[in-house]
């Protein structure tokens, strides 16, 4: 009997362990903007990460603040990028500007 109940806790605990890989194999954690368990190729994973890279459009920063994933964290980020942008942008106007 003790041996059936301790076989069952093992099939149990290995099925439990299968599921988790299956589950952590289509979704992915964004630390970063302390975002977790996001589904891989969503819409949500794929603007989170052009957001690593650049300035989110309006449409698409509104749309992450409507679905309930948008936070500080990310319009700061955003906001830096658009900061960074006006810089290069100022720079290269005042390089030509001084031709």
């Amino acid at each position: 009997m003790e041996r059936q109940k301790s076989i069952r806790e093992k099939n149990l605990q290995e099925k439990l362990k299968q599921e988790q890989i299956a589950y952590q194999k289509n979704h992915v954690d964004f630390p970063d903007f302390e975002i977790f368990n996001v589904i891989k190729n969503s819409r949500v994973a794929k603007l989170l990460i052009q957001l690593r890279q650049r300035v989110l459009e309006e449409k698409d920063l509104q749309w992450l603040d409507d679905i309930g994933f948008a936070n500080e964290i990310i319009f700061t980020k955003n906001n830096s990028h658009i900061a960074k942008q006006h810089l290069l942008n100022w720079q290269t106007k005042r390089n030509l500007g001084s031709w």
